[in-house]
Formats: structure tokens, sequence, C-alpha cells
């Protein structure tokens, strides 16, 4: 199911890329910038996360979740 949730969503992104990219309101310094910088971190991070090891990884998603949801909600109530 997994396969299919990412063919699905590559398509839906894709079309929301064709008509952003159509109607001229993709900037595309920062485009490439945020393309090249998303990859590099995708081939680093899963070299880190293959050290770190599967526990580690997802305590530090959770310790990360909670620490920006306190943010947000110290930011939207302070």
């Amino acid at each position: 199911m997994n396969a299919v949730k990412a063919i699905f969503t590559g398509g839906v992104n894709g079309v929301s890329a064709a008509i952003f990219v159509a109607r001229g309101l993709v900037h595309w310094p920062e485009t490439v910038l945020a393309c090249a910088c998303a990859m590099l971190g995708a081939w680093a991070g899963a070299g880190v996360a293959k050290k770190m090891g599967g526990g580690n990884v997802r305590r530090l998603v959770v310790v990360l979740g909670v620490g920006m949801a306190l943010q947000t909600l110290w930011k939207f109530y302070r």
C-alpha cells in the first residue's frame, strides 16, 4: 500500500506543480535551491538514520515534534 500511496502522492504533487508553473507562480532560484537542499538532506539523513538506529530515530522524531508543537503554541498564545 505504501507504493500506491507514493504513486498517488507523486501524481497529485505533479499536477499541482504543473499548475503553479503554468501560471508563472514559481520563483525559480528559490525552487532550485530548495530542491537541491531537499535531495542533499534526504541523502545525508538516510545515512545518519542508519547509524542512529530505528529506536533512536523514533525518539528524535517524537522530541522534535513535541518541541515544534510547544513552540507553535507559545507563539500563538503569546
